[in-house]
């Protein structure tokens, strides 16, 4: 395994990540072809090097799915023995998913006031589908936002009962209430 060691105009260099115990391996690349490598001094640890695959398949599935944080760690739970003791612990496992997701979605921060625009990606769901329904607009003093989709708005439609809830702790700062409506939904068997 290499950690970027310098980036030159020419060339980048890479050196194993077991430097600090005097290992001297070094690639040197141009334009994505080795120009110079150097071999290691010791041999490849292939447990950390499967543990490294088995953390970034695991970031990779936090990245494109939308599965609990639970269900993205049991990527990694079919691994041997020798991989399970170079995993970092479940706690670090955790909070790597949940950067990975942070920074994925860059959800930008909580709005001060009334004028921000919400951008593109956040009227959709994550299947492409129309989720903000209305907005009206940031010049409002008294701004309303109606997120839903479709299917929503048609089981609104066919329910004979509907519940709704406000709930004032939940909303940011600047808006005085999350309003939730619930509707009965039999299904037929």
């Amino acid at each position: 395994m290499y950690q970027r060691e310098c980036n030159k105009p020419e060339k980048i260099i890479w050196r194993c990540v077991q430097y600090k115990q005097k290992c001297r391996g070094r690639v040197h690349v141009s334009n994505g072809e080795i120009i110079k490598y150097t071999d290691h001094n010791h041999i490849p640890d292939i447990s950390k090097i499967e543990a490294k695959i088995q953390v970034n398949e695991m970031k990779e599935k936090a990245r494109s799915t939308c599965e609990s944080t639970h269900s993205v760690l049991g990527t990694i739970a079919q691994v041997e023995m020798s991989v399970a003791g170079q995993l970092p612990s479940i706690a670090s496992l955790k909070r790597t998913i949940q950067r990975v997701r942070q920074t994925e979605l860059s959800a930008p921060s909580n709005p001060v006031d009334f004028n921000f625009d919400i951008p593109e990606k956040f009227h959709l769901t994550t299947d492409g589908e129309l989720f903000l329904q209305y907005d009206s607009g940031s010049n409002d003093s008294k701004r309303i936002l109606i997120f839903a989709t479709n299917r929503n708005f048609e089981l609104m439609e066919n329910s004979e009962h509907w519940f709704c809830d406000g709930t004032f702790s939940s909303a940011t700062s600047i808006f005085s209430q999350l309003y939730i409506p619930f509707m009965e939904y039999i299904i037929q068997t």
